[in-house]
């Protein structure tokens, strides 16, 4: 049975509520709980967690909500110092909520949901932080602006030099680079970490970059770039990356340049074959789009570009308050902050094969805040509405990727690469054709 068929066969719907649906929760943070929230005075001098929960207590009475942050954020109590731990952890959340601040009361609120997520309104405080800091980056929207880049021939960046810049994204340039060591040409994606974030946020974002770049660094699919190297020079980090030649696929997004139905389903095959792999090896790409994807129509091949990259710059965007990236591929858990996994990726697939086959996105409003709020509550128009002469079958694929909650999607990216294939033999057949490329 397809997943085209499950959905068709279950009508439960177990998936996470958007975030806009809890917008309008009131916040009771200052006072108003039934148990106590002042300073516990019973843990002995001895008792090392309590006396952290009273110094935590005691920077929250003085204003220091950060000091009392910092003090408890890695803490997990045991069971005698629970409750008094996760009631200084909803006073903190509440200090950072009315400090406008909704980015680090959401991480509170978050570590209160992982030590009990039964807690006294913890989930709907989670979901409202997260909707106050997702409307608090709409307000900034689009304000970091391009790095500077290394300007002169052959200027090094570690042990690379750099030729020219060839690409430029949200945090960043890409380089044409040259490696003498190996005599290879390679790509060189840069990103000013220090522009973005400071203090410890910088230490953290460097430990991120380069174990992120390590994970990418361990994939190897014939349809993935390959991620050489990664460091940094001169306050600049750069991930070193195969060259690929070809053409990204956001050359054929417009109505006047779209590929046939079989080869745009032969390449989404493919880059969902490419995202299972990934996935297994728990990487998540979190930036998939047609900007992402290589491909070179004559040799056949397919390259998905830029793993390795996103989370770092999902890290400054929550840092910041600033959605950096390509919000209109984005799924609504991951515009929205929460956690995501695979199927997020899966969801920006849909929309790249959305525009890829229509020419069209699935939402277009004229400013960022409506079109968050599009991409949480409203419903995709099915691309056989836009385009008649598409399968029905092609229709309902599209539709399963793009569902609100991620238990309703495909739950891995095998499953949406065989329905694919399935459309794909069902058009060849029709048509009588063949197809290299898949």
């Amino acid at each position: 049975m397809t997943q085209v068929e499950r959905r068709a066969a279950s009508e439960e719907d177990n998936g996470p509520e958007t975030v806009l649906s809890y917008l309008h929760f009131q916040d009771n943070s200052a006072g108003s709980s039934d148990h106590p929230t002042g300073p516990p005075s019973d843990f002995g001098a001895d008792d090392a967690a309590g006396q952290r929960i009273e110094l935590a207590l005691q920077a929250l009475q003085e204003g220091a909500a950060d000091r009392a942050w910092a003090s408890l954020k890695d803490d997990h109590p045991d069971d005698a110092h629970r409750r008094a731990f996760l009631e200084a952890l909803e006073r903190m959340g509440g200090a950072f909520e009315r400090e406008q601040r909704y980015d680090l009361a959401r991480e509170v609120y978050e570590h209160m949901a992982d030590i009990d997520p039964q807690w006294r309104d913890v989930k709907l405080r989670l979901m409202r932080a997260r909707g106050l800091a997702q409307n608090a980056a709409a307000n900034t929207w689009g304000t970091v602006p391009a790095k500077p880049v290394p300007q002169g021939a052959q200027r090094p960046l570690g042990k690379y030099l750099v030729d020219r810049e060839i690409g430029r994204g949200a945090m960043g340039a890409v380089y044409l680079g040259y490696d003498p060591a190996t005599d290879r040409r390679v790509a060189l994606k840069t990103m000013s970490l220090a522009h973005e974030f400071s203090g410890a946020d910088l230490i953290d974002a460097r430990a991120r970059f380069l174990r992120e770049a390590e994970m990418a660094g361990r994939l190897d699919h014939p349809d993935i770039v390959a991620t050489l190297d990664a460091g940094e020079a001169d306050g600049l980090a750069f991930i070193a990356m195969e060259l690929v030649e070809g053409t990204e696929l956001s050359e054929f997004t417009t109505r006047d340049r779209l590929l046939p139905v079989q080869t745009v389903l032969a390449i989404g095959a493919r880059v969902a074959d490419a995202l299972a792999y990934a996935h297994s090896r728990g990487v998540t790409h979190r930036d998939i789009k047609p900007a992402n994807v290589m491909v070179d129509l004559s040799l056949g091949t397919v390259k998905v570009m830029d793993f390795g990259v996103a989370r770092v710059a999902d890290a400054a965007r929550t840092r910041t308050g600033v959605v950096l990236g390509t919000p209109t591929f984005m799924s609504p858990e991951q515009l929205s902050g929460q956690p995501i996994d695979g199927r997020s990726d899966l969801y920006s697939l849909g929309v790249a094969l959305f525009q890829l086959l229509t020419g069209e996105l699935p939402y277009r409003n004229d400013s960022m805040a409506q079109l968050m709020r599009a991409i949480a509550q409203e419903e995709v128009p099915s691309v056989c509405q836009i385009r008649p002469g598409l399968p029905p079958a092609l229709g309902d694929v599209v539709a399963v990727a793009l569902q609100k909650h991620a238990s309703m999607r495909y739950s891995d990216g095998q499953q949406m690469a065989e329905d694919l294939r399935a459309v794909l033999a069902m058009v060849v057949a029709s048509q009588n054709v063949d197809l290299d490329v898949a």
